[in-house]
């Protein structure tokens, strides 16, 4: 029997002449136990269901996740946002080395409060000479201390 639901979105991916992946996502309104703002999600023509066996409606993010996880991509970990406030004295990677010495860091200070990038890495807004206003991932931020 034909779906006859109808299909919000979907993705195809292809490889070569070959379909490999058919992701569709259907509005869960279309369901009696379906929340606004959530979708049912069938994969290869198989629905995906919950642990328990219910039906499994995701939000954005959570199928923004799982279409990641289905093309190979990493599992975004869900780490704490970074201990950086702003105004606080920080030391940034700057890409360049020196001989001896090693990577070498531009001072200034945390313009913002850490943002979480679509990657799913953290980010910092800083000022850096030259380049104005910066978002850099917090990775390459390390804290100083206050000079006085």
């Amino acid at each position: 029997m034909a779906e006859r639901r109808k299909v919000w979105k979907s993705v195809c991916v292809w490889y070569g002449a070959k379909l490999t992946l058919k992701f569709e996502m259907f509005p869960s309104e279309q369901w009696p136990d379906g929340a606004r703002g959530r979708y049912r999600v069938r994969l290869d023509r198989r629905w995906l269901d919950a642990a328990d066996g219910g039906r499994l409606y995701l939000d954005a993010a959570g199928i923004g996740a799982l279409l990641a996880e289905r093309l190979g991509g990493p599992k975004l970990a869900e780490e704490a946002a970074p201990d950086l406030r702003p105004g606080q004295p920080v030391r940034v990677l700057n890409g360049r080395t020196a001989e001896g010495v090693g990577p070498l860091f531009d001072l200034t200070r945390v313009a913002g409060e850490p943002i979480r990038g679509f990657d799913g890495r953290w980010y910092v807004a800083v000022v850096l000479m030259g380049r104005g206003l910066v978002h850099v991932p917090a990775s390459d931020v390390q804290t100083t201390k206050e000079r006085g």
